[in-house]
């Protein structure tokens, strides 16, 4: 592949959206962790606003949740230190989360947790007394905290972008070579990016299809070597992402994935025009450390996964920034990538490259300098908003 037939590829994380007004992950954390302002509603989802208009039997469950929460960081931000040097943040926890439920639900025999569990169960059952669970057990418990955090976090990232000013040097390069020819993936579940590519190039190759009755249906990835228009991946899921059932219909077969345009999920209607609503009550979304390995199996995401990895055969140029290197199965794609054709180089942008190096999982940091002495591997030590263009085509064309 010649500079002049290079097919720029991108991978943005949680990092590249903060610039644009979103939450870090300790923000998040902190607001998980402390339960103000958020309620739990009669359809049984947290939203942001006036506790004092949650009545009981649901006004105790944020502060039961949320102290719940605590307890589950105290046990583990010692080892977290000891091993990495930073404290639980909130994908750590929900990681956890889903190991207490899925053991206690039946879902996985994982003998190396038991132990964990048998020491945590006594310290977490009084925050069941805040709760009016239809099987009061430590699974349930799990199961209901991992639903709080996930809609902490929804709500959180709903919100709209600042700005834009450090997707500048983004814009400028797509604008530079045919827009067909470049490959966007985000980790991230706000809605920032693909604003943003929608607003400057009017449409992107995502999976779903166009706008019915207020909502796009997920129709999968076309060939993406033929659709002459931004192959773009959200690789993690969207705030705008749910799970959509013709009203009063009790089957999985009649369920349908969709983006909401508008902004209530649970009155929606149909392609056909029959009402329907949103049987979980919340968004897809994948959260927790190591859960999202599991996640990457079901649909939509298994689709989405399979596309981008077809879609980056037809790069040799990949730049990475505001990404952590933390998702054991992002790394995996990005390794494989890496070795599925010699001349593939990666381009990783961050403002502190050596603490990146030094947090990145084993998988990456223990190839890091052999990549870089090969060639492989260049960095930017910059924030976004400051590379400019030229920095850019310099890694894409030369």
């Amino acid at each position: 592949m010649t500079k002049t037939d290079t097919i720029p590829a991108f991978l943005f994380g949680a990092g590249a959206s903060i610039p644009g007004g979103f939450p870090s992950t300790d923000q998040l954390t902190k607001k998980i962790l402390s339960g103000g302002g958020i309620f739990r509603h009669t359809d049984e989802s947290y939203y942001f606003g006036n506790q004092s208009s949650c009545r009981a039997p649901y006004d105790q469950y944020v502060p039961s949740i949320a102290e719940a929460l605590r307890k589950v960081k105290d046990e583990i931000d010692p080892f977290l230190l000891e091993r990495r040097g930073s404290p639980a943040n909130y994908e750590d926890i929900a990681y956890v989360l889903g190991q207490i439920s899925d053991c206690e639900l039946g879902e996985i025999e994982n003998p190396a947790i038991s132990p964990f569990i048998d020491k945590i169960e006594p310290i977490l059952t009084p925050c069941l007394n805040g709760l009016e669970l239809c099987n009061p057990t430590l699974g349930a418990l799990a199961t209901e905290a991992g639903n709080y955090v996930s809609d902490v976090v929804y709500h959180m990232l709903t919100r709209p972008a600042g700005k834009f000013d450090h997707l500048d040097s983004l814009y400028s390069l797509i604008s530079s070579c045919s827009q067909e020819s470049s490959i966007i993936a985000t980790l991230n579940h706000d809605r920032h990016l693909e604003n943003f590519l929608k607003d400057k190039f009017k449409r992107l190759c995502d999976g779903f299809g166009d706008s019915v009755n207020d909502v796009r249906y997920w129709t999968g990835y076309r060939d993406s070597r033929t659709i002459k228009t931004i192959k773009y991946f959200k690789l993690h899921g969207s705030v705008d992402w749910f799970n959509f059932r013709p009203e009063g219909s009790n089957s999985f077969y009649d369920d349908r994935v969709g983006v909401l345009i508008g902004s209530d999920p649970e009155h929606t209607k149909s392609s056909d025009g029959q009402d329907q609503t949103c049987p979980e009550g919340r968004p897809i979304l994948a959260i927790g450390t190591f859960n999202k390995y599991v996640t990457y199996t079901s649909d939509p995401f298994a689709n989405i996964h399979r596309a981008w990895r077809s879609a980056m055969k037809m790069s040799d140029r990949l730049v990475v920034c505001g990404y952590g290197f933390g998702d054991k199965g992002i790394n995996t794609q990005i390794i494989e990538w890496v070795y599925g054709e010699t001349g593939r180089r990666l381009l990783i942008i961050s403002p502190q490259i050596q603490c990146l190096k030094n947090t990145a999982r084993g998988a990456i940091a223990g190839k890091w300098d052999g990549w870089s002495q090969k060639g492989v591997l260049d960095t930017i030590e910059s924030k976004l908003e400051n590379v400019s263009v030229d920095q850019l085509k310099s890694f894409f064309f030369r």
